[in-house]
C-alpha cells in the first residue's frame, strides 16, 4: 500500500521568539514530504535559511516531531542545528577537545552561517511505519 501526502507550507507551524526576531524571519519550511512505502515512512522536508537573519553568536534548533492529536504517540526526528558564525566557530572547537569522546545527540544536519546567502537544506530520513502514523501530524519546534 502506498500512500502519498503532499503538503506545502510556506512558514514554520510554530512560532518562537528569538533575539526579538521569529524563527519565521530565519527559517521556512518550503516544502514537506510524507510517505509511506515498503513498510517504511519517509520524510522530505526543504528547510530555507535566511542568510544572515541568524545573529553571529546565536544558534536556531529545529526538531521534527510526528505525533498524533491526544498525545498518545510520537516520534521526535533528529534535529537540525543551525549556527551563526561565531556559534560554529565554538562547535567545531568544542569538537576537537572532544575527539575521543562520544558527542552525545549530534546534529542530523548542520549548518554554519558564513555568508548572507540564503541556503536550503534538504532533510530526507526514514523510520519503520506504523499504523498510528496515518492521523498523526508533523510539526517542526
Amino acid at each position: 500500500m502506498k500512500k502519498r501526502i503532499y503538503l506545502s507550507i510556506f512558514a514554520l507551524l510554530c512560532i518562537c521568539s528569538l533575539r526579538g526576531q521569529t524563527l519565521q524571519e530565519q527559517a521556512a519550511l518550503t516544502s514537506v514530504l510524507l510517505e509511506e512505502k515498503n513498510d517504511s515512512l519517509y520524510i522530505e522536508l526543504d528547510i530555507h535559511v535566511h542568510g544572515g537573519s541568524l545573529h553571529k553568536d546565536r544558534s536556531l534548533t529545529l526538531i521534527p516531531e510526528l505525533a498524533v492529536p491526544d498525545g498518545a504517540n510520537s516520534y521526535t526526528f533528529p534535529h537540525v542545528l543551525i549556527n551563526g558564525k561565531r556559534k560554529g566557530q565554538l562547535y567545531r572547537r568544542r569538537l576537537s577537545f572532544r575527539q575521543r569522546e562520544v558527542v552525545e545527540n549530534p546534529p542530523f544536519i548542520r549548518l554554519d552561517l558564513y555568508k548572507q546567502t540564503d541556503t536550503t537544506l534538504l532533510y530526507r530520513y526514514a523510520i519503520p511505519y506504523a499504523y498510528w502514523m496515518d492521523t498523526a501530524a508533523l510539526r517542526v519546534h
